[in-house]
């Protein structure tokens, strides 16, 4: 387990799920902004003459050069993204835990975010093409963060298990500790926890959901 997140675990706090992104999708969707980036750059090569001839555009005493820098970035962009999201891979952990859900971030330094399950207000399971094919898919948590823009106005800024293996799965178990938390808050206790039995139920339950997943 990470150091700064197991660091960061309470007492009797159990982990019943960690995991990455599912490094597959996420692969699959920064080759497809490269071919975007090199496709661009590739139309922008074959026409270049055409376009820095062209007596609508104004870029100085030297257009050709200017726009020969344009290609260049678009290169760099094209093989930077791959790099770019094999690293967020590197450095964003998700774990489901009895008390919460947490998101560790950060390529430099850990950002680590926690979701108490009193927090959320709703959930759900985001299952795309890339998703599909590869079996991955995005949790989206709603704990009432707000965004605000002066074009779209506001906005419910969710917190995300990003293409992670088995959604259905994972979104399963983090409802069941989403629930049991509910069921506690709505007997008047602070913690479910407090209910031996039911706690047990839980661990149960949530331990063989782990086996299927597995």
């Amino acid at each position: 387990m990470n150091p700064e997140i197991e660091y960061i675990l309470e007492t009797e706090e159990k982990v019943l799920w960690s995991g990455k992104q599912d490094l597959k999708s996420l692969l699959t969707i920064a080759f497809l902004c490269s071919g975007v980036a090199l496709f661009i750059a590739l139309l922008l090569f074959f026409n270049l003459g055409d376009v820095a001839a062209h007596k609508t555009v104004k870029l100085g005493s030297n257009p050709t050069q200017v726009f020969k820098i344009i290609l260049f970035v678009l290169i760099g962009i094209s093989v930077l993204i791959p790099f770019a999201f094999y690293m967020n891979f590197k450095a964003t952990d998700y774990l489901v835990t009895n008390k919460r859900l947490i998101i560790k971030s950060g390529i430099i330094g850990a950002d680590i975010r926690s979701i108490y399950y009193d927090q959320i207000k709703s959930s759900f399971v985001n299952v795309d093409l890339i998703g599909k094919l590869f079996g991955s898919g995005t949790i989206l948590m709603d704990t009432g963060r707000i965004t605000q823009s002066r074009k779209r106005g506001s906005k419910t800024a969710y917190d995300r298990f990003r293409f992670i293996k088995d959604p259905y799965q994972v979104y399963k178990l983090a409802q069941k500790g989403l629930s049991s938390r509910k069921e506690g808050i709505h007997s008047g206790r602070a913690d479910f926890e407090s209910n031996l039995e039911g706690y047990k139920d839980f661990v149960q339950e949530t331990e063989k959901m782990k086996r299927d997943i597995k």
